[in-house]
């Protein structure tokens, strides 16, 4: 775990691009790039928009309660995530874990999180969430100068193992750790008892924290917002992250329309994955 510092001061900048500051709902976010030479993200204006007018997610995250961003990267969804989180009616910060194990953004996570500590309270974690405790694990880039990347898996195909090895350039050693673990450690059980939203960019791993995640989704259910892999090359692939979901006893959505999503119906870069109990919830959105 880390303790973050509370302003710009003892912060490495020289990690991010000029500091951008923009207004959402009378209060002030702020939010640096990452200075590296393949990441071009939209402004954190956009970022809010986006992920509130598209993904709903200000709807989905309650206000005051625990959310979670396993694969943080810079902060562009924890930022969001935070920002959600903030109760405006009563002035409660939310509360946010993000879990980010690639050594060469962190340093930017802490920039971005550091700069936003009035809309949420923000724990940050270097370690890579697994489906063992203390399991060391190797986290390959995809072939991007150590962007992005994640952990190759037994249980993913044959095809998708060979083809993330032939990308990787960059390699890391990590400790892991089981989600339900990390958060028993971090919160007390009236916090766990408010967690909303949980978001997953692990690289085609996601299906695998699902299953190791399950009695913890399953007890809290929180909305789950999920990457489904751009690079995955086969139906066994596809097929498999649809088989831990439907072993959730969640519903995969298109977290744009929420419908019903399915590789039949079109693929997409993410699904929204809601508990049949709480689809009342999101009727009007």
């Amino acid at each position: 775990m880390h303790d973050l510092p509370t302003s710009e001061e003892g912060l490495d900048m020289s990690y991010v691009k000029p500091r951008q500051t923009v207004d959402w709902k009378g209060r002030e976010v702020s939010f640096c790039d990452w200075n590296h030479p393949l990441v071009n993200e939209p402004p954190i204006s956009e970022l809010l928009r986006r992920y509130s007018q598209t993904y709903h997610w200000d709807r989905l995250i309650k206000p005051g309660s625990l959310c979670v961003d396993v694969g943080a990267h810079s902060g562009d969804t924890t930022v969001p995530i935070g920002v959600f989180s903030y109760d405006h009616a009563t002035g409660k910060p939310g509360k946010v874990l993000a879990v980010e194990p690639n050594r060469d953004v962190y340093p930017v996570l802490e920039v971005n999180t550091s700069l936003n500590t009035s809309w949420a309270e923000f724990t940050l974690s270097r370690y890579a969430v697994t489906k063992k405790d203390g399991e060391v694990v190797e986290l390959v880039d995809n072939g991007n100068q150590n962007c992005n990347g994640g952990l190759i898996d037994p249980n993913f195909s044959e095809a998708l193992q060979a083809q993330m090895q032939g990308l990787a350039q960059v390699r890391t050693t990590v400790e892991g750790i089981r989600l339900d673990t990390l958060l028993k450690r971090t919160y007390s059980d009236a916090e766990l008892a408010t967690l909303s939203f949980v978001k997953t960019d692990c690289e085609g791993y996601d299906k695998e924290i699902l299953r190791a995640s399950k009695d913890l989704i399953v007890e809290y259910k929180p909305f789950l917002f999920v990457e489904w892999y751009d690079l995955f090359p086969t139906m066994e692939d596809h097929n498999d992250l649809f088989d831990a979901i439907s072993d959730l006893g969640f519903e995969p959505l298109n977290p744009e329309t929420l419908q019903p999503a399915s590789y039949e119906t079109g693929k997409l870069t993410d699904l929204l994955l809601v508990h049949p109990s709480r689809r009342p919830e999101i009727a009007d959105l």
